[in-house]
């Protein structure tokens, strides 16, 4: 792959797909323009890395939301959302196994990040690199699980993490009970 990318290293085509597919900002507004215009109830996000800027997209964040409490119309991520903070001192780190679902619950958004995600590494390389401000201004998340619901439609009950074991990553699965405003009808959403 070294070979490969050192001999295209000077290629227009390869500095074209870059620019016009691989950028962060244009393909976010691609992938926020379908979900807009598919206009769904619900939506479950796998590897979402992201997370940060869909709630505080102004256009996202009128129709979605993916916080459990008080149900304000005008939360913007900045008021509720901060990333875990991975720490040397193991009573800190949030991300570590045994702190994982604690910072899960405090966070109260239906959000659930890998530790030690790949994509965030893979993020802040690229953000080192790139010529895109909107790409430098990203606020990197470790890639996980989200779900989102109409503010207008549904409002969340009950969040819930279950989390998978294992030694060396913190992952978990996302239960949401939603309860429709109009019905009362509750409804129970999971993604992993």
């Amino acid at each position: 792959l070294i070979h490969l990318k050192n001999q295209f290293k000077d290629s227009p085509e390869l500095k074209q797909v870059d620019d016009e597919i691989l950028s962060w900002s244009k393909r976010y507004e691609r992938l926020k323009s379908i979900v807009l215009a598919a206009d769904p109830d619900i939506i479950t996000f796998q590897e979402m890395d992201h997370l940060h800027q869909f709630i505080n997209d102004e256009e996202f964040g009128k129709k979605y939301t993916c916080y459990v409490g008080d149900n304000d119309k005008n939360n913007t991520s900045n008021d509720y959302y901060n990333p875990a903070k991975y720490y040397d001192d193991k009573k800190k780190d949030e991300l570590r196994s045994e702190n994982y679902l604690t910072k899960l619950i405090e966070s109260k958004v239906s959000f659930a990040p890998k530790s030690y995600s790949h994509a965030a590494n893979f993020r802040n390389k690229r953000i080192k690199k790139t010529n895109d401000d909107n790409d430098k201004k990203t606020v990197v998340d470790d890639d996980g699980v989200a779900i989102f619901w109409k503010k207008d439609k549904f409002k969340a009950i009950e969040l819930g993490f279950l989390k998978f074991p294992s030694s060396k990553k913190s992952e978990a699965v996302i239960a949401v009970v939603l309860e429709n405003i109009k019905t009362e009808k509750r409804i129970n959403v999971l993604t992993t």
